[in-house]
């Protein structure tokens, strides 16, 4: 695509994950494992922390024995910005440059976000206990794997 109809036809990114919400009525709380603490930790979040409350659910009569009760949508939205159209019409775009324009466009993006991305607002709803830390940790994976798509 050329990168010229893209700063001129796009006006708005969005991103969006949906995660199961815990069901209340059986959600208990627990001690992360060794390898979210690891995560926790790679995030910035220091846990113990009286303030945060990770929590699970194995179901009950009211969630049917699946341990939810609903999804909530976690979005992050990106505006192309005066910059981000800079990056794109001042490109050289080649095949072999694609990797530095994209780590550009994340850069621009990364200022207008301000590091609250999608599995950032994920991890804030785990602290307050209404989602499972686990799938927090399922979205990066999925993105890491998006991103490996986008360089291979």
């Amino acid at each position: 695509i050329d990168p010229a109809y893209l700063a001129g036809s796009v006006s708005l990114i969005l991103n969006q994950r949906l995660v199961h919400t815990l069901c209340e009525h059986c959600a208990k709380s627990y001690e992360p494992t060794d390898a979210e603490l690891k995560f926790l930790h790679d995030k910035g979040v220091n846990y113990p922390d009286s303030a945060i409350s990770f929590r699970d659910s194995s179901g009950c009569q009211w969630c049917e024995n699946i341990g939810f009760l609903g999804r909530l949508a976690v979005i992050e939205s990106l505006v192309m910005t005066d910059d981000l159209k800079r990056v794109l019409l001042t490109s050289n775009f080649t095949r072999d440059k694609k990797s530095e324009l994209i780590n550009e466009l994340f850069s621009c993006a990364e200022k207008q976000i301000g590091g609250m991305d999608v599995q950032r607002k994920a991890l804030l709803l785990a602290c307050q206990g209404k989602v499972r830390l686990s799938e927090v940790i399922a979205i990066r994976e999925s993105l890491v794997d998006l991103s490996e798509e986008v360089d291979g």
